[in-house]
């Protein structure tokens, strides 16, 4: 991984989710082999947006899986909801459909995560403390 100084957070953004309560169910290899990883090397926030869902997932752990596919299209989908660690969901966003975007703002000690809708409004906010801090 790269030096500290140069990067307070790491935050790799794939297309596929490792969870999603989305039309995809969560991927058992990417959970088995790559949620190790982020959590050996201190991962602050996992990136996705396959789904077409705006979705925070908090697994327990010190990485949050944060959904953002709602640029393009946005599907209503909860078909894997179910599928979740049990209490995993904070929040899945705009359910009656609709498009969005997620800002990242942050210090070197946390960052912050905005879900916005089409309409330019907040609809969740969500903070991460820095696992490397």
């Amino acid at each position: 991984p790269p030096p500290p100084a140069l990067c307070p957070h790491l935050i790799p953004i794939f297309s596929d989710p490792v969870y999603s309560a989305g039309h995809n169910e969560p991927y058992s290899d990417l959970i088995s082999g790559l949620k190790p990883l982020l959590e050996k090397y201190n991962v602050i926030a996992y990136l996705s947006g396959h789904d077409h869902v705006m979705q925070h997932i908090d697994v327990g752990s010190s990485v949050q899986y944060i959904g953002s596919g709602s640029g393009m299209e946005y599907s209503t989908s909860t078909k894997h909801e179910k599928d979740l660690p049990s209490g995993s969901l904070k929040y899945l966003g705009g359910k009656n459909g609709g498009f969005g975007v997620v800002t990242l703002d942050g210090s070197a000690q946390s960052m912050q995560v905005d879900f916005i809708n089409g309409k330019g409004n907040t609809k969740y906010t969500m903070t991460a403390s820095n696992p490397k801090a």
